[in-house]
C-alpha cells in the first residue's frame, strides 16, 4: 500500500480509534478505493470463484476416495 489511507472517521471516538489502530483505514483503502485495471470485471471474479470450487471440489474428492476406499471393499467383501 502507497501512502496514507484517505478514510477520515466522523464521530470522535472512530477518528480516536483510527489514530491508535487503522484498521479501518486500511481495509478501506484495500477495498473501497483500491486501484484496479480497468479490463478487470465481474467476470475475472467469477472465473476466479469457479477456478476455487474446481480445486477445492478436485482436493476433497481425492481426500474422500482415499477414506472410502476400505469401506467399499469392506462392504463387497460382506456380500461374498
Amino acid at each position: 500500500m502507497s501512502g496514507h489511507s484517505t478514510y477520515v472517521p466522523k464521530s470522535a471516538l472512530g477518528r480516536w480509534f483510527e489514530s491508535r489502530l487503522p484498521i479501518i483505514g486500511f481495509i478501506h483503502s484495500s477495498l473501497v478505493v483500491f486501484p484496479n485495471p480497468r479490463n478487470l470485471n465481474y467476470y475475472w471474479t467469477f472465473g476466479g470463484i469457479l477456478a476455487f470450487m474446481l480445486v477445492s471440489q478436485i482436493l476433497t474428492g481425492v481426500v474422500l476416495s482415499m477414506l472410502a476406499a476400505w469401506t467399499v471393499a469392506a462392504v463387497l467383501l460382506q456380500w461374498v
